[in-house]
Formats: structure tokens, sequence, C-alpha cells
């Protein structure tokens, strides 16, 4: 798959992976948010900037797509009507081979009971007519609530229950998810969790993020620094560097690929004047 935009050169990856993008410029950054919510509804791309996603070939756009779009921080959507019709499909499927010719039977009781009664209320005679009863209006009196091993849901498996109902309802198309700050769900000591969730799904997912830890999660084909040019940080660059350097006292810890995303992070996004004096001359030696 590739992602197309005016805000950098084409991206290419595997179709079902994660892939991360952070900006460095703000106004960019929301500008790219609202290009994508333009892409999901087929809408007119703005002021000359664009963004698409697709299999490689022009002629694909978002109706091609199964899309679906979560904003950190707001994971409210089984409460919305549009996730009500689709959770209730899912009842249906699971039910209907049991449920259905119980319904077919109450049907037929029905039907022989009240077509063509006739009650008499004073001097007024009412013939009753049968208007056959649709399975989709069942949904008004199907109450559910979702638990996962008999307790109540978490963000994890409220997120993890979202993406099974997403995924398992998609028409045959190929599902995209925009997750926008998905940091904003979870703790920094979880996201390995949370990363983990997203892999394992069947689908693309694009994260649009603000954190550092978020994207030391990462292999780094899978994280983007689109810097205010408009171009694309070398991390895979930088990181074939930062083997030639002594590794700082303070980034011990991490491998070679975190330490790239911590020091693109701090040098484009925070422009961290405590980095030490070494790595800021090594930085300032390359182009990235």
């Amino acid at each position: 798959m590739r992602i197309v935009s005016s805000f950098f050169t084409p991206i290419y990856f595997e179709e079902s992976s994660v892939q991360n993008f952070i900006f460095q410029d703000a106004n960019q950054l929301d500008g790219f948010r609202m290009l994508l919510h333009h892409y999901e509804q087929n809408n007119d791309m703005i002021d000359g900037d664009f963004v698409r996603i697709d299999d490689g070939s022009d002629a694909v756009g978002a109706k091609d797509y199964h899309i679906l779009q979560l904003h950190g921080g707001n994971l409210k959507l089984l409460d919305e009507k549009q996730w009500q019709q689709r959770v209730f499909q899912k009842i249906v499927d699971q039910i209907e081979i049991d449920f259905i010719p119980i319904y077919e039977k109450i049907k037929e009781i029905i039907e022989l009971n009240l077509d063509g009664l006739m009650v008499d209320i004073a001097d007024f005679q009412l013939q009753i007519s049968y208007e056959e009863f649709q399975m989709s209006q069942l949904q008004k009196y199907i109450k559910w609530d979702v638990k996962k091993f008999d307790e109540p849901l978490t963000i994890l498996s409220r997120l993890e229950f979202i993406f099974h109902i997403f995924t398992s309802l998609t028409n045959g198309k190929p599902a995209i998810i925009l997750y926008h700050f998905p940091e904003n769900d979870i703790d920094v000591q979880e996201m390995a969790i949370w990363v983990q969730l997203l892999r394992e799904i069947k689908c693309t997912v694009i994260c649009i993020t603000k954190s550092k830890e978020w994207l030391m999660n990462f292999d780094l084909h899978q994280v983007h620094f689109i810097k205010k040019s408009r171009e694309r940080f070398n991390l895979a660059a930088l990181e074939t560097e930062l083997k030639l350097l002594k590794k700082p006292e303070r980034y011990y810890s991490l491998s070679k690929e975190q330490l790239a995303v911590s020091l693109a992070f701090e040098e484009l996004i925070i422009q961290n004047p405590l980095l030490s004096r070494e790595l800021i001359k090594f930085i300032k030696s390359s182009q990235f």
C-alpha cells in the first residue's frame, strides 16, 4: 500500500501494518488530520493540499476501503447510533440460526390469530390486519451490555471490542483505521500492550501522534517524522551513523532504533537545548 500527500513524498508500506506520523509543524499536523477526514468522507481536498491512501493505483479511493476514524481520549463509539446498529448486526449474525425458526413460528401464530380479526366496540367494528414484523425492529427491544470474562470493559478491552466489530463487518473491503493521538488512551507503562493489539488486528492502522514514547515501540520503517520543510527525516540514515558513535550514558537503556527516534524527536519536535554537545554536533554534521 501507499500513502500519498502534499506534505511528504509517497510512503509505501505493507498492508495490515501500523504506520505512525509525527509533524514538526503544528499547523501542518492539523491540516493533515483535516485532510484525512476529507479523504474518508470523499470530500474535496483543501487549498491544493491532499492525502490519499491506496494500493498504488490512482483509481483506488476511500470508497474502496472500510475506514474507521478513532480519536484518542474519546472511545465512546459504542454509544453512537451507527455502532449500536453494527453491534446489533453481530448479535443477529450470532443468534439467527437458533432464533429464526422461533421468530418465524411467532410470526405465523400472530398472523393466524390477528389477521382479519373483527373487534366490536359499541356500534363500531374494527377489522384488524397484520403487518409483517421485521427482524430489524428487534433493535428497539434488545439491550446489551459488553463484558470481557464477566468483567466490565477497560479502555483496552473496549478498543479490542471496537476493532473486532469493525473488522468483522467490512463487506469484503480492506480495512483502514485512522487513529488520532492513541497516546491519549493509555498510560506510558501500558503502551507496549496497546501497540501489540494494533499489530494483531487484520487491517492497516495509520496513527497520528505527538508522543515519543509511543513511537519508540515501533520499527523505524513504521515511524515517519515530517519536517516543516515537508521532507521526511531520514531515521534509517541516522540509525546507521549512530552505530559509529559511542552511545551517551543517559541513552544506554535504548536500542539504536529507539535512540534514533528519541534524538529525532528532541531535535525536531522539542528542540531540546539539553542535548549533549556531542550529539548536537553529530546531528548537525549530517543531513537527515
